[in-house]
Order: structure tokens, then sequence, then C-alpha cells
């Protein structure tokens, strides 16, 4: 984990043969490290921003 650390969780824990809760456990006690899926957005524009401003008011 520490040499590849963008491996899935999942692909460790069958390469290494021990359970994913096993491995997740390992991963945040020992290796002090959080498992996170990567998640990509739109980016926000400094033109969204009036508009989005007005739509939150809307809903408040």
């Amino acid at each position: 984990m520490v040499q590849e650390p963008t491996k899935p969780l999942k692909r460790l824990s069958q390469e290494i043969g021990l359970s994913y809760g096993t491995c997740r456990t390992i991963v945040k006690k020992n290796l002090d490290m959080h498992p996170y899926k990567m998640q990509s957005y739109q980016a926000l524009l400094a033109a969204d921003r009036p508009r989005r401003l007005a739509y939150c008011c809307l809903l408040v």
C-alpha cells in the first residue's frame, strides 16, 4: 500500500489473500491512511457564482 497507494483495496485484498475488511482495518489503523474513491466533478467558473447564489436563495 505504501509503494502503490492508488491500488484499490479490493484488488489488494485479493492479491494478498486477506478479506477486504481486514485490509481496510490495516490501512486505517496501522498505516494511518484513509481509503477513498476519487470522484471528478464539473469545474465551477466565476460566471456560475451569481446563478448558483440565486438558485440557493430560491431554495431557502
